[in-house]
């Protein structure tokens, strides 16, 4: 007879490579759009194609426990930042690609209602969002071809702007696809490594722009 390992890979008689069994096994009722760790990698938070954000706590025990689930946005959760450099390691924030869908921050322990939100306008669609690891609390957010930072520390349910910057040279329909925080301006006392060199920030504004940003035309 002929045996085949399922997954194998590589040329014909090659060893087929192994099926790896997967620490945890989460059943949900809806499709997956984004995923982020929270707590120290204790919670996995899933963003739902349904409007719905669950929380998935690794210290219940049993896999098979249900997860906190609550009504985030609109449609699609398109993406979920933790606050890195937050000292609870609780605070994390959402977001949703349709127009006017606000930014929502929330912490993991009291999921009954968001500790805020940034309001964007009724035609402006986020396209992602990321958290300082050098100004505590700061939140960037990408609309179209800008990048807002926001403080979310401010009291009340609303971050107060602090800056913005434009990535548009010139180009039309440009627009910001995605962000990504430098590790090497993590500071010491927030237990992240200092890179050796330097690297320039943007002079013109006050806001924070440590970020990677890959802009595309249409």
């Amino acid at each position: 007879g002929v045996s085949a390992s399922a997954g194998a890979v590589g040329k014909p008689g090659s060893a087929a490579a192994p099926i790896k069994t997967p620490s945890y096994r989460f059943a949900h009722n809806c499709g997956v759009e984004s995923l982020s760790w929270l707590s120290d990698g204790q919670i996995l938070a899933v963003g739902c194609q349904k409007r719905n954000v669950q929380l998935y706590d690794l210290r219940v025990a049993g896999t098979n426990a249900p997860p906190i689930s609550v009504f985030a946005h609109s449609d699609v959760v398109s993406g979920i930042a933790e606050d890195v450099i937050c000292p609870t390691k609780s605070t994390f924030a959402t977001f949703g690609t349709n127009a006017g869908e606000p930014v929502k921050i929330w912490d993991s322990r009291k999921m009954h209602g968001t500790l805020g939100e940034i309001r964007v306008g009724a035609s402006c669609s986020v396209s992602a969002i990321s958290w300082s690891t050098a100004r505590p609390g700061t939140l960037s957010v990408a609309i179209g071809d800008s990048i807002g930072s926001y403080d979310t520390r401010t009291p009340g349910s609303r971050a107060l702007p602090v800056g913005v910057s434009y990535m548009n040279n010139g180009g039309e329909n440009a627009f910001v696809q995605c962000l990504a925080p430098q590790p090497q301006l993590y500071s010491k006392r927030y237990g992240g490594r200092r890179s050796s060199t330097k690297l320039p920030l943007d002079s013109t504004t006050d806001a924070d722009f440590e970020h990677v940003d890959t802009s595309s035309s249409a």
